[in-house]
């Protein structure tokens, strides 16, 4: 079923992109395509998503925008879903009209596409009741503290990309 899904996805993905194509809008039109969570999968014994692992909380982001985005590159900037709402002003030059900033920095703040400033790590949460768990993500660490029994993990992710070692 999962990759029936995946075929199916890529085949609505076509769709639209043809469309865009037939209309001329195919090089003005900024396309993202990414996901909410990831699935473990069999990762760590688990079959969910919604828990800090890498499994989960890492899901794919591709960006295509010519004149903006440099084709074929990979970025290594640890960005945010709440990335997308400053973007997408970006492109539209429309200032946030809210009284507090929005969380999140554009994904076209440099020349060819990428965060304007490097960041320094990343917050992941899932705020509900027994389940909650917060995340603090950098480039090669990743803190994550449980909050219904205080169970806190740290992991060195160069040297353990599967967290498998707790060095707590």
């Amino acid at each position: 079923p999962y990759a029936g899904e995946i075929a199916y996805t890529d085949h609505c993905i076509g769709r639209v992109i043809d469309k865009l194509k037939e209309l001329g809008l195919y090089d003005s039109t900024l396309i993202i395509f990414t996901g909410d969570h990831g699935e473990m999968l069999g990762d760590h014994r688990l079959w969910q998503k919604g828990i800090p692992y890498e499994g989960s909380v890492h899901v794919p982001l591709l960006a295509r925008m010519p004149g903006r985005i440099d084709a074929g590159q990979v970025n290594d900037d640890l960005v945010s879903l709440l990335d997308m709402a400053p973007t997408f002003l970006d492109l539209a030059e429309v200032d946030y009209p809210g009284e507090k900033p929005l969380p999140g920095a554009s994904l076209l703040g440099r020349k060819g596409g990428g965060l304007e400033a490097d960041r320094d790590a990343v917050v992941t949460e899932i705020s509900e009741g027994q389940g909650r768990w917060i995340s603090l993500r950098q480039r090669d660490w990743k803190y994550n503290v449980y909050l219904a029994d205080g169970w806190e993990e740290l992991f060195d992710l160069e040297h353990d990309p599967s967290e498998t070692r707790n060095l707590l």
